[in-house]
């Protein structure tokens, strides 16, 4: 664990940034084994102290320590409080969602705003299924310095990563990591597959009924729904309802796979 020490304040001005101790009232000779960061910000009063914001990232994986203050005007991103018993919860909150917007669907007289509400409907289910694969990893490599940064330098094809890594830029790269993982659609068969093994070391087997969901998952959103015939994809409220049935069998058994490494 990496241990750093400012000669002034620290100010963190973002919630995208964790820590994994931290105080102010420290002098230089009572952190021997501290790497000095250097200051990069002056305040009106003349004393200076290192910014922490989305422009000057630190890493997630240190403890920092300053001779004056230390002080956070935020709370840390839910993405970094989150367990895979809160992962799995947002999950079940989001598919309420879903359920909510086939509500309204239901209660429409208009036929193209039923349609186009059980569409939306749908999209909601697979959102909160592409949410929950983003929040496991960003659970599983944001509590272990070492798999963060094998999964980082296995990201061969990010190069803004591989240079900030090659550089030294522990925070710009570690940043980048996770916008890479919040921007990755999920709903692919090989995606789930590389994912679940690479970091939970299981094999998922993802069911052609999942994947004829993910074909019409990607239909709505880059076609509108729009099929070849002119005509658009309409969901009843069965309809859903088997898609969320056959999504959270897979969410379960990810689930299953989570609680064993765990256990392990």
């Amino acid at each position: 664990m990496k241990k750093y020490f400012v000669k002034g304040g620290i100010l963190v001005n973002t919630p995208f940034f964790k820590y994994e101790n931290a105080g102010a009232g420290y002098g230089e000779d009572s952190m021997p084994d501290a790497e000095i960061i250097p200051t990069n910000k002056v305040l009106p009063s003349g004393e200076k102290y290192l910014l922490i914001d989305d422009k000057h990232p630190q890493s997630l994986f240190a403890e920092y320590y300053a001779s004056s203050f230390f002080t956070t005007g935020y709370c840390w991103a839910p993405l970094f409080h989150k367990s895979y018993i809160v992962d799995y919860e947002e999950y079940i909150a989001r598919i309420q969602d879903a359920r909510m917007l086939m509500s309204l669907s239901l209660k429409q007289s208009d036929e193209r705003a039923r349609g186009l509400l059980s569409r939306d409907s749908f999209l909601a289910v697979m959102n909160a299924f592409e949410n929950y694969m983003a929040d496991i990893i960003l659970t599983r490599i944001t509590n272990d310095e070492n798999v963060f940064y094998d999964y980082a330098s296995k990201r061969s094809e990010q190069k803004k990563i591989q240079n900030d890594l090659t550089a030294g830029r522990n925070g710009a790269a570690e940043q980048k990591v996770i916008e890479y993982v919040l921007r990755q659609s999920y709903c692919s068969a090989d995606k789930i597959k590389e994912t679940c093994k690479e970091l939970f070391g299981h094999t998922i087997k993802v069911h052609q009924k999942i994947v004829d969901l993910f074909t019409t998952r990607h239909l709505i959103a880059h076609r509108g729904g729009r099929k070849k015939d002119g005509t658009y994809v309409t969901f009843t409220n069965e309809e859903l309802e088997d898609a969320i049935r056959k999504i959270t069998i897979l969410v379960e058994a990810i689930n299953k796979c989570l609680i064993e490494r765990d256990n392990e």
